[in-house]
């Protein structure tokens, strides 16, 4: 399912080396590169310049900001995907037909539960349903 998701969304902002984001972030930290090594070689108008440098690091930081977020949303996707491959594999292994509690089984499928002040339970299972 990795594998599906990233062909689905291979044109999409990713964090990988290959993705427009990270592109971005390279062609604008040599951009920078380039002005700091141009302003060490000759003389510039330092107000001009430090303008100039703090719009580059400015914009780097909006697009750093971006792909950490997307790098965040693909770690949160991809923990899910682990998670429900895992909750299918207990599911697996249980018997078709419960005739008897099982506190090992109950114990696998189980995330956890609350109890709220109203005497109510909320039992929040591997996969995300609550009952």
């Amino acid at each position: 399912m990795h594998n599906n998701i990233r062909d689905r969304y291979k044109n999409c902002f990713t964090a990988d080396s290959n993705s427009p984001i990270f592109e971005k972030l390279t062609v604008l930290a040599e951009t920078v590169q380039a002005a700091i090594n141009e302003n060490a070689h000759v003389a510039l108008a330092q107000t001009e310049y430090q303008k100039r440098y703090d719009d580059l690091v400015t914009r780097y930081d909006g697009v750093k900001t971006e792909h950490d977020k997307v790098a965040g949303q693909i770690a949160d996707i991809i923990s899910a995907k682990t998670a429900a491959q895992q909750f299918a594999c207990t599911l697996r292994g249980l018997p078709q037909k419960v005739m008897v509690f099982n506190p090992e089984a109950w114990g696998k499928l189980l995330d956890h539960a609350a109890v709220y002040a109203d005497s109510s339970i909320r039992f929040t299972f591997r996969n995300g349903i609550q009952i």
